[in-house]
């Protein structure tokens, strides 16, 4: 046939997708294996179809997906663009008018260019690519949307692992989920108002999903439960702290319906955000009862102490802590506190301090968290 035959570049894409998915050798050879096979079959498609071509366009998808689990922004952004290239994407104006006919992996390119956008921080053009991808998804017809929820788990950057064979639930879960990072990157912008719309909107078909399953995917809850945190998560940057507790308190009673437990990581997630919440608040003991109850999950659930999260946490904990001490109020039983208002400049002694109550109450974990806590603090001068 040639080594510019259309057969012999979808032979390599055929052959490139045994050592992208299917194999179980060495990850890095298998990926580099497949990276290479995909690369070799881009001059016959080209040279056949010219550059657009759907054939071309998913060797080029592919590839930007490797370099993008290789941590190879750089490269990766480059291919996806290639990618959008050979489905015809040519200019900002063709996507957005729709002059030609959109294939239904464009929707996947453009949350991948996406994703890459989020992880460099770079958020008006995240947005940008989510809506394109939201607009894609809206313009296509039921059968279209039926071909994505089969391949998705190949075409997306986040899901493209070795052995993904997870097929999507519902068609609406696309929509659900470009909505959800259309409204992360809205908030990273300080858009909070269209930010809090998108996710309500994301929440609805999320309510409607879990109609359709009657309740008993545990999935579908869960889903619901992490939008309406990262709703509240919106309106607390907002400025409303009322919209936002009812939001998080929502997200609790859902996580605690699904199955979930009281005990699990999930749980402890949003019982962080409410004790950040409370502090906002100025209730400082709420948020103190809050955080540590969060904190006992996390060590339940054997999560290290020098975990991001962890650390976070004990970061906000302290803070309340600190302001508890210097207000002569406390609202979580309105009782009056005697001690005097104190103002602590050496951070480190303050929490040595309260750590000392800690060990005192016989609370030695709690003790050793703010031990540990001081001591980095004192590193770190």
């Amino acid at each position: 046939l040639g080594h510019i035959h259309p057969e012999v570049g979808r032979a390599m894409i055929r052959l490139a997708d045994i050592f992208n998915y299917h194999t179980n050798g060495d990850w890095e050879s298998d990926k580099d294996t497949a990276r290479s096979l995909y690369q070799a079959s881009l001059t016959s498609l080209r040279e056949t179809f010219g550059d657009v071509n759907p054939d071309l366009a998913l060797a080029n998808n592919s590839i930007g997906i490797i370099f993008a689990l290789k941590n190879d922004t750089k490269n990766a952004m480059n291919f996806f663009y290639d990618a959008l290239v050979g489905y015809g994407v040519k200019s900002r104006a063709d996507e957005e008018q729709f002059t030609t006919p959109v294939s239904p992996d464009v929707f996947f390119v453009w949350i991948n260019v996406g994703d890459l956008h989020s992880v460099k921080n770079e958020w008006q053009l995240a947005l940008r690519s989510f809506q394109k991808a939201c607009t894609s998804f809206r313009s296509l017809n039921k059968r279209q949307k039926d071909y994505l929820r089969n391949i998705g788990p190949r075409r997306m950057m986040r899901l493209a692992t070795s052995k993904s064979r997870t097929s999507f639930d519902d068609d609406e879960t696309f929509l659900s989920s470009v909505l959800q990072k259309i409204g992360k990157a809205q908030c990273m912008l300080q858009k909070y108002g269209k930010s809090a719309e998108t996710l309500q909107e994301a929440l609805r078909i999320q309510k409607v999903l879990a109609m359709r399953c009657g309740g008993v995917s545990s999935n579908c809850t869960r889903e619901i439960a992490r939008v309406l945190g990262n709703l509240g998560e919106v309106q607390m940057l907002s400025g409303d702290l009322t919209s936002s507790l009812q939001s998080y308190l929502q997200s609790l009673d859902v996580l605690r319906s699904s199955g979930c437990g009281d005990e699990s990581i999930e749980v402890a997630l949003v019982l962080g955000a409410i004790g950040q919440l409370h502090l906002k608040r100025r209730c400082y003991a709420e948020a103190i009862v809050t955080l540590q109850h969060c904190m006992r999950i996390f060590g339940s659930n054997g999560v290290p102490d020098d975990n991001i999260r962890i650390k976070g946490i004990r970061s906000i904990l302290i803070d309340a802590e600190l302001a508890l001490k210097q207000n002569k109020t406390s609202t979580l039983a309105g009782q009056v506190r005697d001690s005097p208002d104190v103002q602590y400049d050496d951070r480190a002694l303050a929490v040595d301090e309260i750590a000392n109550t800690y060990k005192n109450k016989g609370d030695y974990c709690g003790a050793i968290w703010l031990y540990t806590e001081a001591l980095g603090i004192r590193r770190k001068k």
